[in-house]
């Protein structure tokens, strides 16, 4: 009997810790997704932790990393891209960019008002 009652305790705290979550994710879901615009934060590396080497430093690293993605974004995009949305437990957003260029595919994940780079999988991994 004690057993039943802790386990009905646990799963309203559960309920209790869930809920506010779920419901803060649902309500923070970006509306809208550019693939150009996301693409070239992640070849500006704006992902990456300041502390990462490859992170340019200063302004003149910044702002040439900031022209070579520019330029690299629309090239790589000229030639063609596929977006596809998806949702995970209808609270998070999911974009995956497949790239006709080489045939690689990033994934980003939507919630709390932005997009986060996850990853990028170049042909043989996506097949």
């Amino acid at each position: 009997r004690c057993w039943s009652a802790l386990k009905v305790l646990v799963a309203f705290r559960s309920v209790l810790v869930l809920l506010p979550l779920y419901l803060v994710f649902k309500n923070t879901q970006p509306k809208d997704f550019d693939a150009k615009k996301e693409l070239k934060r992640v070849l500006r590396k704006e992902n990456l932790p300041d502390s990462h080497p490859d992170k340019p430093k200063g302004w003149l690293g910044k702002m040439a990393t900031k022209a070579a993605a520019s330029l690299a974004g629309e090239a790589m995009t000229a030639a063609g891209y596929k977006v596809r949305h998806d949702e995970f437990l209808g609270c998070i957003r999911i974009a995956m960019v497949e790239l006709d260029l080489d045939g690689s595919t990033c994934m980003w994940i939507g919630c709390l008002n932005k997009w986060y780079f996850v990853r990028q999988m170049n042909a043989e991994e996506t097949s």
